[in-house]
């Protein structure tokens, strides 16, 4: 019966990670409508959730550690307060419920499989061939499709932008690396590395570059244990040195000047912070709202209109905005749907302000924190994989800091596998406590004897 339930959750969870690395690619080629394509892992994710169901009220017990249900719980009340709050409607609270807690059953499918060696390796092979089909379509962006064009904002693979392919496959690289420095150290991990992070050399998003930055050096630093520390740090920074290397030479070539010269001259942080004024400016202004104009400009209307804990409520938000007539304190209600639009799909902390406000916030930063102690946890312990939980490390400051960069909710190709292996890695965190818990209670047993 376990095996059965297992293949089950695997099966679904292989299928999901597929139909939503084709959904975009589908919607361009239009074979069928795209619809039927994004709602797979979806409908995926509610199988997976019933079958979890039928085997917690079998063994009565939860996959996941106790810690996690506390924050799941917190969740849907924060959820359900901001729905109340807002007097959301029930049809637009159907939406947002499937929009919100749609691909959580996949963290409970990590937690369940993660002991399964098979499991693991099914999925680890379905992420790393994803991203290795995303290679050559991307050069063939760059160089064949889209060479008229002098951006690579185009250059997305089969996914819906290149934020969406830069973070997913820097993830993938990090990864890669770890198996290098933690793991059986052959190198041909790096080289797959190096031609997996390529597509994020010509397709012009500068995130990538402080990003990579981040991920590598927490994983050098709290991903290891301090007598590895120094041997990690020695390739980590070689691997970093070379990464960013192919980076500077491809964005010359196909930009022609240097990026680090871009972040000196504060070319990155302005992009980010452009001042911009939401009294101001109309729909030939779009390019220079920035990041952090973003995430002010859902600040500011939260205050104005007085719903900072819970924002405008889930379900009255989306990532096309928010109708003007839900706002009470604005009479230029046109500039208003404009600069919503913008900043509600701008990010996640933009998007999640808009929705569930200062506490919705929170508690997501409070998720990926606790997924980070974990991952640390079980990276300078006995329990658990070594090499999965240093890259999850890493990931997890990605993912963190790309909080500011992207809006990640919407893509199931970011979302499903992050829950997956942060599912698994929470699991190995729960052993790596029993075994400290039970290590100390033997040391002061044997004392006090």
């Amino acid at each position: 019966m376990r095996a059965t339930v297992n293949n089950v959750l695997i099966y679904a969870s292989v299928a999901a990670l597929l139909a939503a690395s084709v959904s975009n690619w589908v919607e361009l080629s239009k074979i069928v409508p795209a619809y039927i394509i994004e709602v797979i892992p979806y409908l995926l994710g509610f199988l997976v959730l019933c079958v979890m169901l039928i085997d917690v009220a079998r063994w009565r017990r939860l996959p996941i550690p106790g810690k996690y249900i506390v924050l799941l719980i917190l969740y849907l009340g924060i959820f359900l307060m901001s729905a109340v709050v807002n007097k959301v409607d029930v049809g637009d609270l159907v939406g947002a419920l499937v929009r919100f807690f749609g691909f959580l059953p996949y963290f409970m499918v990590g937690a369940l499989v993660a002991r399964e060696r098979r499991a693991k390796r099914a999925l680890g092979v379905v992420v790393l061939a994803i991203a290795l089909c995303e290679v050559p379509l991307a050069v063939y962006q760059r160089l064949v499709m889209y060479s008229h064009l002098s951006t690579g904002d185009v250059v997305r693979g089969s996914f819906s932008s290149s934020a969406v392919l830069s973070l997913y496959m820097l993830a993938v690289s990090v990864y890669l690396v770890a198996r290098v420095v933690v793991g059986d150290g052959r190198k041909t991990y790096l080289l797959a590395a190096l031609l997996i992070f390529f597509p994020c050399t010509i397709n012009e998003t500068k995130g990538t570059v402080p990003l990579l930055i981040l991920a590598l050096g927490a994983m050098a630093l709290l991903g290891v244990s301090r007598r590895k520390r120094f041997h990690v740090t020695a390739v980590i920074v070689p691997s970093m040195a070379v990464l960013l290397a192919l980076y500077s030479l491809f964005y010359y070539i196909y930009w022609g000047h240097n990026i680090f010269t871009y972040y000196a001259e504060g070319g990155f942080m302005s992009s980010l912070d452009k001042q911009v004024d939401p009294r101001e400016g109309h729909q030939d202004s779009r390019k220079k709202v920035g990041r952090v104009d973003a995430v002010r400009i859902a600040w500011d209307e939260l205050k104005r209109n007085d719903k900072i804990l819970f924002g405008f409520g889930p379900g009255n938000v989306t990532v096309f905005g928010i109708h003007p007539t839900r706002l009470q304190a604005r009479s230029d209600s046109a500039k208003q749907e404009y600069y919503v639009n913008l900043g509600v799909r701008m990010n996640a902390i933009a998007f999640w302000l808009w929705n569930m406000g200062i506490l919705g916030l929170a508690l997501l930063v409070g998720f990926l924190v606790v997924v980070l102690k974990d991952s640390v946890r079980c990276a300078t312990s006995l329990c658990g994989d070594k090499v999965l939980c240093a890259a999850w490390v890493g990931i997890s400051v990605e993912a963190l800091a790309s909080l500011l960069y992207k809006h990640q909710l919407p893509h199931g190709i970011l979302i499903v596998p992050h829950l997956l292996f942060s599912g698994m890695v929470a699991k190995y965190a729960q052993e790596a406590a029993i075994v400290s818990h039970q290590t100390r209670y033997n040391v002061q047993t044997s004392r006090s004897i």
